[in-house]
């Protein structure tokens, strides 16, 4: 029996309607974040969109601390 491998959550590839679900917001915009290179990194694997998860947290995060940066609390 082979080893059981186990990838770490930040390896994870989600698909845009899963990046969607995440942010709760429709797929379209995703898709034009990507396209005005204003969300998440994502590749294409041959004909499909994917992202890490490990790069849409870092984007959150990212986010969350632009936001509180220019709201005054550092």
């Amino acid at each position: 029996m082979p080893p059981k491998t186990t990838k770490p959550a930040g390896d994870e590839l989600l698909t845009t309607e899963e990046v969607a679900a995440i942010f709760k917001v429709p797929v379209a915009t995703v898709r034009k974040w990507r396209n005005n290179r204003e969300g998440p990194d994502g590749f294409r694997v041959g004909k499909y969109v994917r992202y890490r998860r490990s790069v849409v947290d870092k984007f959150i995060a990212d986010r969350e601390r632009q936001q509180r940066e220019s709201d005054g609390f550092h």
